[in-house]
């Protein structure tokens, strides 16, 4: 007889963060997010570039020294 593999780690409603709180995880995808979003709607952006550049914007803000 096994013993069936255990299963899967999933996050549970407490230890995810709460939809009010995205503000304070990701702040500079917001400060960038309008700006960033108008360009690519103009421009026909793919997706995944818009992604690309957004993502980029918060990790150069989490390395700056503010």
């Amino acid at each position: 007889m096994t013993t069936p593999a255990p299963a899967p780690h999933r996050s549970t409603p407490a230890s995810r963060p709460a939809a009010a709180d995205a503000p304070a995880l990701y702040p500079d995808i917001r400060r960038a997010a309008l700006e960033v979003l108008a360009t690519a709607k103009a421009q026909w952006w793919d997706p995944a570039e818009i992604l690309r550049i957004l993502l980029t914007e918060e990790v150069a803000g989490r390395d700056d020294p503010r």
